[in-house]
Formats: C-alpha cells, structure tokens, sequence
C-alpha cells in the first residue's frame, strides 16, 4: 500500500468536490443538475475519509503516515462541515 499516493488520492478527490461546490455556487450547472452534483461532491468526500479512515486503522503503518492521515481527516472534515452545513442552513 503506497500510503503517499493514497494520501494524494485523498486531497484531490476533497478538491474536486471543492471545485463541483463552487461550480454549483457560480451557476456553471444548471439548476435541475445541483442535487446529483452536490450527491456525488459528497460521495468523493466521503471516499476521501473512507482511505484516511483505513489508512488510521491498518496495522503496521508507520507513525508518522497515521499522523498525516489524521490531520488530513481533520481538515477534510472541517471542510465537509463548513460547506454541507451552510448549505443545509
């Protein structure tokens, strides 16, 4: 498991939802299109905690890797918060 790349795959799948977000917010989809956009901008967020998640659990990574992973789970977080509950509100 290259742990590097799977901390890669995580920050681009987090900017492309950030990218669908502020496509939505632009108006660059057109309205009947906002819900399957924010549905799959949420699925890749989601996907993007899922690797984090299982690079924390899995035995035998070194420290410093689960460290990067949960920082980057945190930031990740942060940002699922902000955008999905502003846009609830």
């Amino acid at each position: 498991m290259n742990i590097k790349r799977i901390h890669q795959s995580s920050i681009v799948l987090t900017g492309l939802s950030l990218l669908m977000e502020v496509a939505i917010n632009e108006g660059w989809i057109e309205a009947k299109l906002h819900n399957l956009v924010f549905g799959l901008s949420l699925g890749l967020i989601l996907i993007a905690m899922g690797i984090n998640v299982k690079v924390i659990r899995t035995m035998g990574v070194a420290e410093k890797a689960k460290k990067r992973s949960q920082y980057i789970m945190l930031l990740i977080t942060v940002y699922a918060f902000l955008v999905y509950a502003i846009e609830v509100i």
